[in-house]
């Protein structure tokens, strides 16, 4: 298959998160300093569809993806970008000895099965060049892998085409959602955190100036309450201390957390009596400039994967 993990994608700007919580359409229009909300459409999956950011039955999600379709007018903008759970797509971070990206694609073959627990032939997957902190003139080259099954792959493909759309993209939600914490201007010089609160699971996630290399979701949320923030606080402070000791040179500046929490949030309070790092929420809708009065509203909860999927080639 020829995969369309991380491939480029045309205008309209328009996806679709496949998320348990709810499958979100999401149109919006515009440039990256002036993107306005065109039209957002949420429906709750049929039962077995998606549960705790995995695929399950996709009979259900089929039929789930036709309501979505029916809720959003019966029509939907194509071609469009697609966010798979992010549990059914495996990152990983890969060394190789110097290579062009085609060449690259092609030699991850070969040793397919040292990174991931299945067989390249039944995989669909790709990969991106990545920087690292003093990688400069070093004699290999990272690369970001992303993996899933094949069948997954192939299958969300199919369901969504059936709606009468083009895919131009396959993306797991964490890597879209990393991308919409990035904003429209390159703004982090060295390490952060992006911590993504999801409804039943959230994103932890390590970047290194524009670029993610550390992709964690944990198996806590909002509908946890209070006694969750406790597990996910715990989550982003082992993170850290893992990012300490497998990159030596890298220290973390900042620590942003989305999924709608105000400041007053019983996380802040845990998670700066835990770090001293600098924690800060984030509002994505502001941060790329959503909230001037232009088109529709855009909720603060939930949207950091549809917005990341929109943004991933604007210039």
């Amino acid at each position: 298959m020829a995969s369309k993990l991380f491939k480029k994608r045309k205008t309209p700007l328009a996806s679709i998160a496949l998320e348990g919580d709810g499958l979100r359409y999401l149109e919006l229009s515009g440039g990256k300093n002036s993107l306005r909300c065109q039209k957002t459409v949420t429906v709750a999956p049929f039962a077995g569809a998606l549960k705790q950011d995995m695929i399950g039955d996709m009979e259900a999600l089929s039929r789930s993806l036709a309501r979505l379709r029916d809720q959003a007018g019966g029509k939907l903008e194509s071609p469009l970008a697609v966010g798979l759970p992010s549990r059914d797509v495996m990152l990983r971070l890969v060394d190789m000895p110097p290579l062009d990206l085609e060449d690259a694609r092609e030699a991850i073959r070969w040793e397919f099965d040292k990174h991931f627990p299945l067989p390249v032939t039944d995989a669909a997957y790709d990969l991106s060049p990545l920087e690292l902190p003093d990688s400069s003139g070093e004699e290999r080259v990272h690369f970001l892998v992303a993996a899933c099954r094949f069948s997954h792959a192939e299958g969300v493909m199919n369901a969504v085409e059936a709606l009468g759309v083009e895919v131009s993209a396959l993306e797991p939600l964490n890597l879209a959602a990393f991308r919409a914490g990035l904003g429209p201007v390159s703004r982090f010089q060295g390490a952060h955190l992006q911590v993504h609160v999801g409804h039943e699971t959230s994103e932890i996630i390590l970047g290194y100036r524009d670029g993610g290399i550390l992709f964690r979701t944990v198996l806590v949320g909002r509908s946890g309450g209070e006694e969750a923030f406790d597990s996910l606080v715990g989550e982003i402070s082992a993170t850290c201390s893992f990012a300490r000791n497998r990159f030596r040179s890298l220290s973390v500046d900042e620590i942003v957390v989305t999924g709608g929490l105000e400041e007053d949030s019983p996380l802040f309070e845990k998670l700066r009596s835990t770090v001293t790092i600098p924690v800060a929420p984030l509002s994505l809708p502001a941060l790329w400039g959503m909230d001037q009065g232009r088109g529709k509203s855009l909720s603060y909860e939930g949207w950091e994967s549809s917005i990341g999927l929109c943004v991933r080639d604007l210039q």
